[in-house]
């Protein structure tokens, strides 16, 4: 057989046999014929005119960058000897290339580390389409594999990954404003995903609205059955707000004596709304249902970890969890960890790593700020409404009875003889709770509606009725 010859087409060698047919050989092949001079075949050339075969490979890595639109992307870089030079899928799939006038082996581990990093995600080199895929090779870099994350100092918009368009939520009777249209765009595609999020809009931006947009149209994606866990306080609201702006939902108020404790009882509803408290007393019931998403309103109701609240929602079975508060961090880093933690379980490992990785100052909230941009939404007033008047306060002042001072003052005594140094403390929030109405003191109705009546009465009621002020957990 004659000799064959080499043939260079753009970043390929070929080698072509002695009767014209062309194939591209294996890296070994080229390395054995180039390099060391032993072609597997008599018939292979060991020289090729103008190209100068590197014996070291290229390394290649996955970079997570930054493109010129804001938009996170992909990209694959190979380094030898201080070199870097920009590789292609293909590249890595082939196995070496050509660059000028040098053909360059890549390294087969690495190649395949990082084909497989992409093929995992389900990710392709340039933009970022996929959240949920960027989140994986983010992560895979943090555990030390091929990955160069360019943005882990930077903030990014979790608008970003969101699409654009011109469309409005089926169903609902309302007109959002811009912001809230790219708020439950944003909501939709999280749940396309597969994913949950934080929506942290400052108060007045209509986070109600637009949780109740993304209930209503999800895309293909259907979130009935859907818990929403809420403040006692607000769970009428809730009920009253989608009846109003979506009213072809069923939705259930599972809340107060009269509730239900058969599952099937909630089936038939598209919604079920029920209170923090409810979650912890009904965990077993909740949890007999796989809710396709479950929505955690006023979500700092959670950021103790150790909160028996925290531990029952975090307990109940869901595809999908969205938190919705305006005060992701009230106390110190750790509350945000309790939220993402029931959003995201694992994003950021357990308690006592993020403790110990992410100090409870500024330049741990300065760190931890990247990696949570991705996953919460939160606009500012002044940012995006700046369409809507001011808010005008008018402070009101309301006279209390005279039976209602005498209660009024009787429960202050009653705290400053219980708890002595602590009462001021102890009053602020007592005190506010009695004068929203003393059925929230925790006594019967019957029992608040007498000592509403008849002050003089009031720790007779408190005790005939259990009333007495409760501590409860948070």
């Amino acid at each position: 057989m004659g000799e064959g010859a080499w043939n260079i087409r753009g970043k390929e060698l070929w080698l072509i046999d002695s009767e014209g047919s062309g194939r591209i050989p294996s890296v070994d092949e080229i390395y054995r014929a180039l390099i060391e001079k032993k072609p597997t075949e008599a018939w292979i050339p060991s020289h090729i005119e103008g190209l100068r075969p590197s014996r070291y490979p290229l390394a290649p890595i996955l970079n997570i960058i930054v493109n010129p639109e804001g938009q996170p992307s992909y990209n694959i870089s190979g380094t030898v000897r201080s070199v870097s030079i920009e590789l292609q899928y293909d590249d890595l799939v082939r196995g070496h290339l050509i660059v000028g006038s040098t053909w360059f082996p890549i390294d087969p581990i690495l190649a395949e580390e990082v084909l497989g990093l992409l093929r995992d995600a389900n990710a392709e080199i340039g933009p970022a389409r996929s959240l949920k895929a960027f989140l994986a090779v983010r992560k895979a870099g943090v555990l030390g594999a091929a990955v160069k994350d360019q943005t882990s100092e930077a903030s990014l918009s979790p608008l970003a990954f969101a699409p654009t368009g011109e469309d409005v939520p089926a169903g609902i009777s309302a007109t959002l404003y811009p912001y809230q249209l790219s708020g439950w765009r944003w909501l939709k595609f999280l749940m396309s995903e597969g994913l949950g999020g934080l929506l942290a809009d400052e108060m007045g931006l209509g986070k109600t609205l637009q949780i109740i947009s993304a209930l209503s149209d999800c895309g293909g994606v259907s979130l009935r059955p859907a818990l929403i866990v809420a403040p006692g306080s607000l769970l009428e609201n809730w009920r009253r707000e989608i009846a109003k702006f979506a009213p072809h939902l069923r939705v259930l108020k599972h809340h107060g004596p009269l509730r239900t404790g058969r599952p099937v009882a909630l089936e038939p509803y598209d919604v079920v709304v029920t209170s923090y408290d409810s979650a912890v007393g009904d965990n077993s019931l909740l949890n007999m249902i796989h809710w396709k998403v479950i929505i955690l309103d006023e979500a700092q109701f959670i950021r103790n970890p150790d909160a028996r609240r925290t531990k029952a929602v975090k307990r109940l079975q869901r595809d999908a969890a969205l938190a919705v508060t305006g005060t992701p961090i009230e106390n110190r880093l750790l509350d945000l960890w309790s939220i993402i933690d029931f959003v995201l379980p694992g994003y950021f490992g357990d308690k006592k790593s993020f403790e110990a990785y992410y100090t409870d100052d500024a330049d741990g909230a300065a760190a931890l700020e990247p990696l949570v941009s991705p996953l919460m939404l939160r606009r500012r007033v002044a940012d995006v409404a700046k369409d809507l008047p001011s808010r005008i306060d008018i402070p009101q002042i309301l006279e209390l009875e005279d039976h209602e001072a005498a209660a009024y003052d009787a429960e202050r005594e009653r705290i400053n003889h219980e708890y002595g140094i602590a009462a001021t403390l102890v009053a602020l929030t007592s005190l506010r709770r009695f004068c929203a109405h003393p059925a929230l003191m925790g006594c019967s109705a019957a029992a608040a509606d007498d000592m509403w009546k008849d002050g003089s009465a009031y720790f007779p009621a408190l005790s005939m009725a259990g009333c007495r002020s409760r501590s409860v957990s948070r």
